[in-house]
């Protein structure tokens, strides 16, 4: 929606629109899949502001999973898909229950999918201490790519760089950032 493409921007509007802007059919859910949507919500409301409209089912799920009181991410990707929202509804409400809640998820998630001694993430739990034939542990490019891409945009999204939050961010940021260097080809791809 930042391109200035019209088409691209109406495209997703009349996607919203057909939705309802509802997540997940207006049944709520913690499936990243289904809540990856929000952040087109949230993009089409920073254009045009109606979010008592745009952004009541965004607001609705995000709150159901407040009061799970975590964000489950089964699988890598996942923090890409969902995280981000939650970090924007604090800059909209000012409520910091949102961020603090997928900090503490991030975090916890950190712990069974990050492997310290490759410094990538594994795509998910089924992942964790399997191996290839030749004894190599098994990781997914394309989740570990959307991992730095989440924490991109999670540090852009933060204002205070003092915060701890900010600190850990930038920190496995560039750790990710190490790993993942060696493995990329001349063309710009890796896996």
């Amino acid at each position: 929606l930042t391109t200035g493409d019209l088409d691209y921007y109406l495209g997703c509007r009349d996607t919203a629109e057909s939705f309802e802007y509802k997540v997940n059919g207006g049944k709520l859910t913690d499936f990243g899949d289904d809540y990856a949507i929000s952040q087109m919500y949230l993009t089409l409301n920073a254009l045009s502001p109606d979010a008592d409209y745009k952004l009541a089912g965004t607001i609705a799920n995000a709150d159901y999973n407040m009061d799970l009181g975590k964000v489950d991410y089964h699988w890598c990707d996942a923090l890409f898909m969902s995280g981000m929202v939650y970090t924007e509804l604090t800059k909209l409400t000012g409520d910091p229950v949102y961020s603090d809640t997928e900090y503490k998820s991030y975090k916890e998630w950190y712990e069974k999918l990050y492997s310290p001694d490759n410094d990538l993430w594994y795509r998910d739990l089924g992942y964790v201490g399997k191996t290839t034939p030749s004894g190599k542990p098994i990781f997914w490019s394309r989740g570990n790519a959307w991992v730095f891409a989440y924490l991109a945009r999670q540090l852009s999204y933060l204002k205070d760089r003092d915060s701890d939050m900010y600190q850990r961010y930038i920190a496995d940021y560039k750790k990710l950032a190490v790993s993942l260097k060696p493995l990329q080809r001349p063309d710009g791809t890796w896996n």
